[in-house]
């Protein structure tokens, strides 16, 4: 093992009764099989809830229950840890979803890190305006795609199709408005906290409209009645 950090809501002060303990573990050679992590972490009394590889994030995952919270466990090979920045920076391997890495690691809590090479790592990741123009230039037309639907929907009868585009949108700016601040963008669903510029601004505004525990109590009772009911198992 390289060393692990843990990262989220639990190490920015964000965290509320359904937050869970992310975790990056980063590993020299290969990652240990998920049948024997799951083997260790059920001997150790925890719950597996979900366990997988998805290799095109280049990483594996599994979600723990432990005295009665939820850790969420990363692990990745170094080779391709220490390289997700500099993938960042060519526009033929640009990724947005390194971002939220990248985010994750810049106000994460380090805590065991032998060689000191993620701490090294950790104040080597800048925002730069080459890397905000890679974005620019990448999401483009998306943008300007969504926009003219955002639009089109607008004029339209409903409402589904409109929320739809309209968060596409604002989760591609939420990254255009970190990347000016020098901020690598996180979860969108700490979005409307940490944001006090205009498009923070729009989506408060927008959820004082919205009675929120009245649609989604409308729509569990419409799943409802197909059979469906919220999940008791946890995903990573």
């Amino acid at each position: 093992m390289v060393g692990y950090y843990q990262q989220g809501s639990a190490v920015s002060g964000l965290q509320d009764k359904h937050s869970d303990y992310d975790f990056i573990v980063i590993w020299k050679n290969s990652v240990p099989k998920i049948a024997i992590r799951r083997k260790v972490t059920e001997k150790l009394g925890c719950k597996v809830h979900d366990a997988r590889d998805i290799p095109s994030v280049k990483k594996s995952i599994e979600a723990l229950g432990v005295d009665n919270k939820i850790l969420n466990i990363a692990h990745i090979q170094e080779k391709d840890f220490f390289n997700f920045y500099k993938e960042l920076q060519d526009p033929a391997s640009f990724n947005p979803d390194t971002f939220v890495r990248l985010d994750g690691l810049s106000n994460a809590k380090i805590i065991y890190d032998p060689s000191k090479k993620i701490s090294l790592y950790k104040n080597s990741i800048k925002v730069t305006p080459e890397i905000r123009n890679i974005f620019k230039n990448y999401i483009k037309s998306e943008i300007e795609h969504d926009l003219k639907m955002l639009e089109v929907s607008t004029e339209r009868k409903g409402v589904a199709n409109y929320i739809g585009y309209l968060h596409d949108l604002v989760e591609n700016l939420n990254i255009l408005f970190a990347l000016s601040d020098r901020k690598f963008p996180g979860s969108m669903k700490w979005f409307e906290v940490l944001n006090k510029n205009e498009l923070g601004s729009l989506m408060k505004e927008l959820e004082k409209r919205i009675n929120k525990e009245d649609v989604t109590g409308k729509i569990l009772k419409i799943a409802g009645n197909f059979g469906f009911k919220p999940s008791k198992e946890i995903k990573a």
